[in-house]
């Protein structure tokens, strides 16, 4: 149709569209590179190697970085966890530290009682038991 590429953005120009197709393509592409890298292994990956304990049933796991945070372990390994938001705000994977240390990957919007942490936004420091 168009012989000429330059006819065609000519033609978005004219129109008044090129902005949002632009606004739009850096979008898709930053939405692209995010999720790229959030699914390669993290660096380092094995260096930190804890064991984590779940309290009701007693089932023990081998943790390491490449899980990320301990709901994706709960979530790999079948322990069941509600979750929603994935990102601290929701407050539905909250559980219990019995045991251990862990570590904010991110500060949460608000901070749940003492000794409770969400499970989508920590990762052991130590080995630990968690009331779940």
């Amino acid at each position: 149709m168009f012989s000429n590429p330059w006819l065609l953005v000519i033609g978005f120009i004219a129109n008044g569209t090129l902005v949002i197709v632009l606004i739009l393509g850096v979008i898709f592409l930053a939405t692209h590179l995010i999720m790229q890298w959030w699914s390669q292994p993290w660096p380092h990956a094995n260096e930190l190697k804890c064991k984590v304990t779940f309290g009701k049933t007693g089932e023990t796991y081998e943790w390491d970085r490449s899980y990320r945070t301990l709901l994706n372990l709960m979530r790999k390994k079948g322990v069941k966890v509600n979750y929603d938001c994935e990102m601290g705000t929701c407050a539905k994977c909250a559980k219990k530290l019995e045991e251990g240390e862990v570590r904010w990957l991110v500060k949460p919007n608000r901070f749940p009682k003492e000794g409770v942490y969400y499970m989508c936004i920590t990762e052991p420091a130590t080995d630990i038991t968690i009331k779940a």
